[in-house]
C-alpha cells in the first residue's frame, strides 16, 4: 500500500511539474520540483530495500504502517495544492501585494553597487570573525556544531542576499549589453559569497543559488538541450556531496579527532543524507509518534516563525529556534543542536494534524498561483526574481521560516523593483522635460 500511494502522488506531481515548465509556472516548477525530489526520491530507495529509514535505532522492525501514514500526508497534500493553483482564490489578491512588483527594465547600475556594497560587507564581518576563531575549521564548528553564534547569523542573511543579487545582476541582464568587467564582477561576488554561506557551515542555501541558475538557464538559453541540463543538476549534486565531505573534515579539524562521517556509510545513505533527501524519513517518524511519544504543537512552531525576525536585544526572551527540526530531534536525542527536518508537510502535520496538512497545502498552491500570476517570465527579471522567492522563500512549501526569509530576501528585492521603477521615471521624465525644450525651442 505505501507503494502505491506513493506512485500515485509521485505521478500527479511529477505531471504538474512538468507542465509548470512548459508553461513558464517558474514558481510553482520550483517549489513543486523541490518537493518531489525530497518525497519522490527517498521512499523508493526505502521501499526496493535499497536502504533503511533514518535514524535506524527509530525504525526496529517492520515501518511499512509508518511509511502508509506518512505517503497518505503526502497525498493528501499534492492533491490540495494541485488543485489550489489551479483554482485559485480570494486569498491570491492579498497574497500579491506582498510580492515584488515586476520592473521592465534591470538597471546594471543599481545591481552592481547592491552586489559591492552587500558582497564587501558580508565579506569583512565574517573575515573578522574567522580572525577572532583562529581558523575556518573553528569557525564553522562553532557556527554549525555549537550554535554558538546567536545574534551574529544575520551576517549568513546578507551573504545570502548579496549571492542572490549577484544572482539577478548576472541572469536579469544577460540580454543587456555589459562589459566584460561587468560580468565578471557578477560572477566574482557569486562566488565569493557562496564561498562566505558555506564558511558559515550551510550547503543548502548554497544548492539553491546553483537551482536558481539553472533555472534561469533553462528559460533564457532557448536551445540548451535537456540533456545538459541533467547534466549540470548532477554535477551540482556532485559538488554538494563534496561539499559536506569537506565540511566534516574541517569540523574534524576544529575537534582534533575524526568524528562521524559519512565515509563508512553506503553510497546511497550518504546521497540521501548530503541532499536532505532524509526530510521523508524525518516526515515518517513525525507522523507515526506525533500524538503518544510527544504531543501535538498547536502552533507554536508557526508562532515562533512570526516572531522570528525580531532582533534577540529587542526581546531577551524570543523563542530559540523557529526550526522545528530541532526541537524534533531533541525529542530523541536532548543533547544534540543540529535538527531533523521534517518538510513541510511534517511542519503542518505535527501542529495542527490533518487539518493542517490541507490548511499548509492551500496557503502554498495559493501563494505559488499568486507569484507566477504576478511575476510575469517575459523578461529576465521577473524570471529570476519568481524563482528566488519560490526556492528561498517557500521552498518545499509554506513553512515556520518562511517569514524571516521573506524579511530577509523578499522586502529587499520589493526595494530594488521600486529602485528600478523610480529610475525609470525619473527617466520618462527627463526625456519629455528635453523634448519640451526643445520644441520651445524651435517654435522661438
Amino acid at each position: 500500500m505505501p507503494y502505491v500511494l506513493w506512485l500515485i502522488y509521485s505521478v500527479i506531481l511529477s505531471y504538474a511539474v512538468l507542465k509548470a515548465l512548459r508553461t513558464r509556472r517558474v514558481a510553482f516548477a520550483a517549489s513543486s520540483g523541490l518537493m518531489l525530489i525530497l518525497v519522490g526520491i527517498r521512499p523508493m530507495l526505502l521501499l526496493f530495500d535499497l536502504d533503511t529509514p533514518i535514524p535506524d535505532h527509530q525504525f526496529i522492525g517492520n515501518y511499512n504502517d509508518a511509511m502508509l501514514l506518512a505517503n497518505l500526508a503526502i497525498l493528501v497534500w499534492v492533491c490540495i495544492l494541485v488543485v489550489s493553483y489551479s483554482r485559485g482564490s480570494q486569498l491570491e489578491k492579498l497574497m500579491a501585494s506582498f510580492i515584488p512588483n515586476r520592473a521592465q527594465k534591470s538597471h546594471p547600475s543599481i545591481l552592481m553597487m547592491l552586489t559591492l556594497t552587500l558582497s564587501g560587507f558580508s565579506f569583512l564581518c565574517t573575515a573578522v570573525l574567522v580572525l577572532q576563531m583562529g581558523s575556518i575549521s573553528n569557525f564553522m564548528y562553532f557556527v554549525k556544531i555549537e550554535k554558538g553564534a546567536a545574534g551574529l547569523y544575520i551576517f549568513r542573511e546578507i551573504a545570502t542576499l548579496a549571492a542572490v543579487i549577484s544572482v539577478i545582476g548576472f541572469v536579469a541582464t544577460a540580454k543587456q549589453q555589459l562589459s566584460r568587467l561587468q560580468r565578471f564582477i557578477f560572477i566574482g561576488a557569486i562566488l565569493v559569497n557562496l564561498a562566505i554561506i558555506y564558511s558559515w557551515g550551510n550547503r543548502t542555501f548554497v544548492g539553491y543559488v546553483f537551482a536558481v541558475l539553472v533555472i534561469s538557464m533553462y528559460y533564457l538559453l532557448p536551445n540548451i538541450k535537456m540533456s545538459k541540463l541533467i547534466l549540470i543538476v548532477l554535477a551540482c549534486a556532485v559538488l554538494l556531496q563534496g561539499l559536506r565531505e569537506g565540511r566534516d573534515q574541517l569540523f574534524d579539524n576544529a575537534r582534533g579527532y575524526e568524528g562521524p562521517t559519512l565515509e563508512h556509510s553506503s553510497q546511497i545513505r550518504s546521497l540521501s543524507l548530503s541532499m536532505h533527501l532524509a526530510e521523508y524519513d524525518g516526515l515518517v517518524l513525525a507522523t507515526r509518534d506525533v500524538g503518544t511519544v510527544f504531543p501535538y504543537r498547536y502552533g507554536e512552531d508557526f508562532y515562533n516563525g512570526l516572531v522570528s525576525w525580531i532582533p534577540r536585544f529587542l526581546w531577551a526572551g524570543k523563542p530559540s529556534t523557529f526550526f522545528i527540526g530541532q526541537w524534533f530531534r531533541q525529542v530523541y536525542e536532548d543533547e544534540k543542536v543540529n535538527g531533523w527536518p521534517i518538510t513541510s508537510i511534517g511542519s503542518w502535520y505535527v501542529n495542527f494534524s490533518w487539518l493542517g496538512v490541507v490548511i499548509g497545502a492551500f496557503l502554498t498552491g495559493t501563494l505559488l498561483r499568486a507569484i507566477d500570476n504576478k511575476c510575469k517570465t517575459t523578461n529576465s527579471w521577473s524570471l529570476v526574481v519568481s524563482a528566488v522567492i519560490a526556492v528561498f522563500v517557500i521552498g518545499d512549501g509554506v513553512n515556520t521560516n518562511m517569514l524571516q526569509a521573506y524579511f530577509f530576501l523578499g522586502i529587499p528585492l520589493a526595494l530594488t523593483s521600486l529602485l528600478f521603477r523610480r529610475k525609470q521615471r525619473l527617466a520618462v521624465l527627463s526625456q519629455k522635460e528635453y523634448h519640451e525644450q526643445d520644441q520651445s525651442t524651435t517654435h522661438r
